[in-house]
């Protein structure tokens, strides 16, 4: 199976299990040394993405698009960083997925940085999968009709559901996780490959891959534009001050620090 498995790239909340899953699918394991660190935290969101590649997937984690170091961006600097963004994620993609914890629940915030990535790479629906950890089949059956329209109108085939328990302290405990680590990186695997090869292996190309770069300038306002778009939508509904916020700084700042 090492030559026959895709490039993906992961986003979603911190703590969604992203850096997890990415281990998991380049090393079979989440245990040693590492080359996706566990456990992004909010605080100091830089930009950073993380690609390795091992057991035939190459995988980019995406940890956010980046903040100033007093938390804001200016308007120009934000169409920068988002231009640099697109640049290093330009390519062709078997799997673009949004991983979510099963164990929290869905919001609009969710959805939000759904439809934002959706802009991004744009062209490559087809690739768009959503990823819960921390579940099992048995789970995402049980509440399929309670999951959110923007999931559902995906299909139940581009909705995967894993389990890839942490590493354990007790020999006894970890003995039985790495087992089920084992059989629950095996179907990821699986179940990934075979969603590839419903689509008939081809791989997705968004429309930044065919910009040059004046054209990712202008297409990186235009996104800009858009998360500020959404983003204000959302905080216009959170809170009683959404005027005073709904700038292209703090909206960006909102975006990069819930990634």
């Amino acid at each position: 199976m090492e030559n026959r498995r895709g490039k993906v790239i992961l986003f979603g909340r911190t703590g969604a299990g992203k850096s997890t899953v990415s281990n998991a699918l380049v090393t079979g394991s989440i245990e040693g040394d590492l080359p996706f660190t566990i456990g992004h935290g909010v605080k100091g969101c830089t930009s950073e993405m993380t690609t390795e590649e091992g057991r035939g997937w190459t995988v980019t984690d995406t940890v956010g698009l980046g903040e100033g170091q007093d938390g804001q961006v200016e308007d120009k600097t934000a169409e920068q960083k988002i231009c640099d963004f697109l640049k290093q994620v330009k390519g062709k993609y078997s799997h673009v997925i949004y991983v979510k914890s099963s164990k929290n629940r869905l919001d609009l915030i969710d959805e939000k940085i759904w439809l934002s990535f959706l802009r991004v790479f744009r062209g490559a629906e087809a690739a768009f999968t959503v990823l819960f950890t921390k579940g099992d089949e048995k789970w995402l059956d049980d509440n399929w009709d309670k999951l959110p329209s923007w999931i559902q109108e995906l299909g139940r085939h581009n909705v995967l559901i894993t389990d890839i328990p942490p590493v354990a302290p007790r020999p006894v405990q970890e003995k039985r996780n790495q087992q089920t680590r084992r059989a629950s990186i095996e179907k990821l695997d699986t179940d990934l490959w075979n969603l590839f090869q419903s689509r008939g292996g081809q791989y997705e190309v968004p429309d930044i891959c065919n910009m040059n770069d004046a054209q990712l300038v202008e297409e990186s306002s235009s996104i800009l534009a858009y998360i500020s778009n959404v983003f204000s939508s959302l905080l216009h509904g959170l809170t009683k001050t959404a005027t005073a916020i709904t700038s292209f700084n703090t909206i960006l700042t909102v975006f990069t620090c819930l990634l």
